[in-house]
């Protein structure tokens, strides 16, 4: 494993890779203008950036899932929740086949992405290789001394093994990942690395399908076994002290690793950890940071710290800390956000008063929040990949953000005054 806090060669394709997961960030269309867009649009990116990361192939999907299709609506306006493909490649300029699974982080516009998994974390599920077969009960204890993830993981867990190709009521040829990585990875002998990578959700993600991927490897690999490797970033924890201990175990004793980043000023891998939720109010709060500080930063972390309850939630021991740097903000988008927060300043008196000095101060909160967990982990001393992200930004749509979308903003106020105690 690479522990010297500077990405590798690798594990930055392996980003660039994972981050092209996101193409349909920020877009509402059709089931088929989305799933068409991430067609066309990962590949060629892909072309534009091999100079960068080195010449991948998509070898399947990609697949999307949108919560609120409707097969009797085609042409319903909707978002993409999860999204996931898969590349062939080479690395290292050896000869051997790697295969990534490229997982998507939350779609900044969708509801179900936020709500139903990201923040889903005040109850777990108990961990097993059978996880996805045994039904889960809704308020049942899970012991804390045995290894369990967040309901929300569990449900993107499901999501990328059992909905993916999504029904749309048609007949399909589409195989399901584990159904393809059989035919095609599985029996394998010039395959020496199966990766799965994902940012932000899918950061969560990563280790926890990497680790199904292990437990069930009868389901796919019945040939020479082939490792399993996680390489996340930026994702909040999935489960508790006990299966961070387990899935490092697990990808270690089988010849893979676990090679996470993360960036120190961003907020989302604070998620759910109670000692860093606790450092949220003041990441920003030295000069050279913005010296940013507002009250709801505190409730915010306040209320995450409630979510989070007793479940023990603990980062992998294999998470490695890198540091951005300050990003300064549009200045239009900072006054349009201004402006927005007043149109709800409703909502924002359910956390604090919305004085003027805090409304503005939690713009800048906001944005540098946004900058931190995106486009920093492209500065030198992250991943170090600027070169990379001028040559793909150009294929992504970003006409959308959720700070603009009141109806979501409003859901996410609601929900933090909830956990406020």
């Amino acid at each position: 494993m690479n522990d010297s806090n500077t990405p590798n060669t690798k594990e930055k394709a392996i980003f660039g890779l994972n981050w092209l997961a996101n193409i349909n960030a920020g877009i509402k269309d059709s089931y088929d203008n989305l799933l068409a867009n991430a067609q066309k649009q990962i590949p060629a990116a892909l072309q534009a950036a091999n100079s960068e990361i080195g010449t991948w192939e998509v070898v399947w999907g990609p697949m999307i899932y949108c919560s609120d299709y409707e097969p009797r609506d085609p042409n319903k306006k909707i978002v993409t929740d999860n999204l996931m493909y898969v590349a062939k490649g080479k690395v290292d300029n050896t000869g051997d086949d790697m295969y990534v699974i490229a997982l998507s982080g939350t779609n900044p516009v969708s509801v179900y992405g936020w709500f139903s998994e990201d923040f889903n974390v005040n109850e777990m599920v108990p961990w097993s290789a059978d996880i996805l077969n045994n039904y889960f009960k809704p308020g049942a204890t899970q012991s804390s001394s045995s290894p369990g993830i967040s309901v929300g993981t569990y449900y993107g867990l499901d999501v990328l093994i059992n909905r993916m190709p999504q029904s749309t009521g048609l007949p399909s040829e589409e195989q399901d990942l584990v159904s393809w990585l059989k035919t095609n990875v599985g029996s394998q002998s010039t395959a020496t690395e199966l990766a799965v990578a994902g940012h932000s959700l899918a950061g969560t993600l990563t280790p926890v399908l990497g680790l199904w991927l292990i437990e069930n490897r009868s389901l796919w690999n019945r040939g020479a076994q082939i490792p399993v490797s996680g390489y996340p970033t930026a994702g909040a924890t999935p489960g508790n002290s006990n299966f961070a201990t387990h899935t490092v175990s697990a990808y270690a004793n089988q010849g893979g690793e676990l090679a996470g980043f993360f960036n120190k000023y961003d907020m989302i891998p604070c998620g759910w950890e109670i000692g860093m939720l606790k450092n949220v109010p003041d990441l920003y709060k030295s000069s050279d940071m913005g010296g940013i500080q507002t009250c709801y930063a505190q409730k915010i972390a306040e209320a995450a710290i409630n979510m989070a309850g007793n479940n023990d939630y603990s980062r992998f021991s294999t998470d490695q800390e890198l540091s951005g740097s300050f990003i300064a903000w549009d200045k239009d988008v900072y006054k349009g956000l201004i402006a927005f927060l007043g149109l709800n300043s409703y909502y924002l008196s359910k956390l604090c008063f919305p004085y003027p000095d805090q409304v503005s101060n939690f713009a800048e909160f906001l944005l540098e929040v946004g900058a931190q967990h995106t486009t920093a982990y492209f500065q030198p001393g992250v991943m170090d990949m600027e070169s990379f992200h001028d040559a793909v930004k150009g294929y992504f749509d970003n006409s959308l953000h959720f700070l603009m979308d009141e109806e979501l903003f409003i859901d996410f106020i609601n929900t933090i005054a909830k956990w406020l105690k």
